[in-house]
């Protein structure tokens, strides 16, 4: 934390005031000895043009334009000109009065922020020292250096919302814990106003938003979908691009942040290299360079990173004629786009326009919570290290690895039930479940998004199943099925001593047979016998001479589906 001093013009002196500039550990830009060349030597022991030690309630003589008073409120020293803090470790802030400056002063002034002791927070109401990205982009937002706003200006439902996020505590691997965003790191006023809010927003993954003569500031974090939109909610067309273009597509970060540590010096962050994602792209290694002047942790630098790739790597969106029902919406905002033949999947709105006709135009990225997930044991490498990760892909999910069905025991039958092996994913949404019988060509969609891991369905004739899963980001898996094995080829039945011999051509997809015996050629009248043979011929033994008996055949497959009766057939044992 830093401490605040106040430099005023010496002809106030006497009562000292808070002027609102940027408080800052040191400053440079300046030559303090040349301005006081003139003044006498009696007056020495008061100046610190050239530095030296202060002490607390002690006035001195600095200034920029002229002499000016400066009483800290504590002790401390006075870097010259020029030294920089990796020397001298300077524990109090200054804030100056430029006014009256030559025009160039604002691009030879610069600072290192320790976050900054005059931020006000809406959420307490109080004003003081912090270090929270969107307090501090409130800040500069009504700062007279910055874009000069007013607080009626900015949403503070919003900026609350953004500021609670940034203090959200993460995990770090080395069992420490941070806050999830934080801003601290050097910036300079000549680099404009759009630059430095730029790496004010970029320091919270978040985003600015300006709509109705508002500041909406927003922190990054999983959004919860503010709307779903369906087919009702358009005007007109809906254009889809499945895939980014290749020369915007990257599978590795490599990033510059500050280290602290090496005397705030800009710092090589651990690269992020994606295995599965360079596999996707052909084998091409593809970095994507990236600098957070403002970020001074390693492991926040690498959540940056990763949320950075993570969004690249979803590639929907989604152009949208919409109508005023996407009024309820703006910027930011999190929806799910549930049109027809789609699958739903979560987005984030990007852009936002009313139409000429009366609608509102809206842009859709696709963005899931997996964006946000962050795992220190596995995704924060030390720094240092180098190493090609996986990254976890909610846009592949795998299908479940296998799927049962519960192999009817009669004749006939009202459903079959269908059970399959649930998915290892903690980007799952559910299941997707589809039947065909016998009847029909066509698949039957059964559920979509099902939780459970098992299902009776109702059928009266050989159907099969196929089931897979979905995720979150609405990606789904290849399908697992359950198909009706093919019938027993040409069955015959010829008598035997003591029995039946039953021949046939045993089909390739199935793995047992289901034998129905009866004294009449009447299926219902069956029963099923409890040997179930694996080939034919296989013979039925255990009858006497002169006994006739029918006979229908019923194969089975490995996942326990059956086929349609090949039968009847009949002989009488010998």
């Amino acid at each position: 934390m830093v401490a605040v001093a106040q430099v005023v013009p010496a002809a106030q002196a006497a009562a000292p005031s808070t002027l609102a500039c940027a408080p800052t550990s040191s400053l440079g830009g300046f030559d303090f000895g040349s301005i006081f060349s003139g003044i006498g030597s009696a007056l020495g022991g008061l100046f610190r043009a050239e530095g030296g030690p202060v002490a607390g309630g002690q006035p001195y003589i600095v200034g920029e334009r002229g002499p000016e008073w400066f009483v800290p409120n504590r002790s401390g020293t006075v870097l010259p000109n020029g030294m920089a803090p990796g020397g001298p470790v300077i524990n109090q802030s200054i804030t100056i009065d430029a006014r009256g400056a030559d025009a160039g002063v604002e691009a030879r002034l610069s600072a290192i922020v320790e976050g900054a002791d005059t931020i006000m927070d809406p959420r307490t109401g109080a004003t003081g020292w912090s270090d929270n990205p969107a307090l501090c982009l409130a800040w500069y937002l009504t700062s007279p250096f910055g874009w000069r706003a007013a607080w009626a200006d900015i949403d503070l439902p919003a900026l609350m919302a953004a500021a609670n996020i940034c203090d959200e505590i993460m995990g770090r691997r080395d069992g420490t814990a941070e806050r999830r965003y934080t801003v601290n790191g050097a910036v300079t006023l000549g680099e404009g106003k759009i630059a430095i809010t730029r790496k004010l927003v970029a320091a919270m993954a978040g985003a600015l938003v300006v709509s109705g003569g508002r500041f909406y500031i927003h922190a990054g974090a999983p959004a919860l979908p503010a709307a779903t939109l369906t087919s009702d909610d358009l005007r007109g067309d809906v254009t889809i691009v499945g895939s980014r273009p290749r020369r915007d597509l990257f599978n590795g970060v490599r990033a510059v942040y500050v280290e602290p540590a090496a005397a705030w010096q800009p710092t090589d962050a651990p690269p992020l290299l994606a295995s599965n994602y360079v596999t996707e792209d052909g084998g091409e290694a593809i970095y994507r360079d990236m600098e957070f002047p403002l970020t001074t942790s390693a492991a926040t630098v690498q959540r940056l990173m990763k949320i950075e790739l993570e969004r690249n790597r979803r590639q929907r969106e989604v152009a949208m004629q919409a109508n005023l029902s996407a009024l309820r919406l703006r910027p930011w905002d999190g929806v799910t786009v549930a049109l027809e033949r789609l699958t739903p999947f979560p987005a984030r709105v990007t852009g936002w326009a009313l139409a000429p006709d009366g609608g509102v135009n809206l842009q859709l990225a696709e963005e899931d919570p997996a964006v946000w997930a962050w795992n220190p044991a596995t995704d924060e490498r030390a720094t240092g290290q180098n190493p090609s990760v996986v990254l976890p892909n909610p846009g592949v999910i795998a299908a479940p690895a296998a799927i049962v069905v519960e192999t009817p025991l009669g004749t006939s039958f009202t459903a079959i039930a269908v059970s399959w092996t649930a998915v290892g994913s903690a980007y799952l949404a559910g299941y997707e479940i589809e039947f065909r019988p016998a009847s029909i060509a066509i698949w039957q969609g059964y559920a979509g998004g099902f939780g459970a891991t098992a299902v009776a369905i109702t059928t009266a004739e050989p159907t099969a199943f196929r089931v897979r899963a979905q995720a979150r980001s609405g990606a789904v898996s290849g399908w697992r099925e359950a198909l009706v094995p093919a019938a027993v080829s040409a069955p015959t039945a010829t008598g035997i001593a003591g029995g039946v011999r039953l021949s046939g051509g045993f089909p390739a997809d199935g793995v047992r047979l289901q034998v129905f015996e009866a004294s009449s050629a009447s299926l219902a009248a069956a029963t099923k016998l409890a040997a179930e043979p694996t080939a034919l011929p296989w013979d039925r033994t255990g009858l006497t001479t002169g006994q006739t008996r029918w006979y229908w055949l019923r194969s089975v497959s490995a996942e326990g589906n059956v086929s349609a009766f090949a039968g009847p057939v009949t002989a009488t044992a010998l």
